[in-house]
């Protein structure tokens, strides 16, 4: 588990791999994350509201949508570490570019080796540390969060306070 974590912190912090949503915060979560995929999708206004509280780290990966996730990762992982946070946003914003159906393609930056390189770093990764589907977070002692931990705060807090 501290293993897990340390490698976690490790590629977050080259930013390479990862849209960091937030951060300076005293706690960070870091969340395996497919556009794709219809629980993150639902999941995702949860995830917002987490980065108001902690550093949030989402490593994309393509468990469901494949050459379809790739086609909207591959780009944001090969903008500037900056720009990503805002460009994962729009990637779940059903109203992006329905009033001007150009923007959204316009804004986005070519492919590029590196992107899908890390993409497919983070997919070997899911798959090395057996993560059980998508999303998965994981909480920076190596612990992965249940999803009924995150119903609320106070169950939140109260998992990452219980004995590790």
């Amino acid at each position: 588990r501290h293993m897990l974590a340390t490698r976690l912190k490790n590629g977050a912090a080259k930013q390479e791999f990862t849209i960091q949503l937030s951060s300076g915060h005293p706690r960070t979560l870091y969340i395996f994350s497919d556009p794709e995929c219809p629980n993150c999708r639902i999941f995702e206004p949860t995830v917002q509201a987490l980065s108001a509280q902690f550093n949030v780290e989402i490593f994309p990966v393509t468990l469901i949508g494949k050459a379809r996730t790739a086609e909207q990762v591959v780009p944001l992982l090969c903008a500037p570490a900056d720009k990503r946070a805002d460009m994962w946003r729009s990637i779940f914003d059903i109203g992006a570019g329905m009033l001007n159906p150009t923007a959204k393609s316009e804004s986005l930056p070519a492919s590029c080796e590196a992107g899908q390189n890390a993409l497919a770093r983070n997919d070997m990764a899911f798959e090395l540390y057996h993560l059980p589907g998508t999303p998965t977070v994981i909480s920076d002692d190596g612990r992965m969060i249940p999803l009924q931990a995150m119903t609320s705060d106070a169950a939140l807090q109260a998992f990452l306070n219980s004995a590790q």
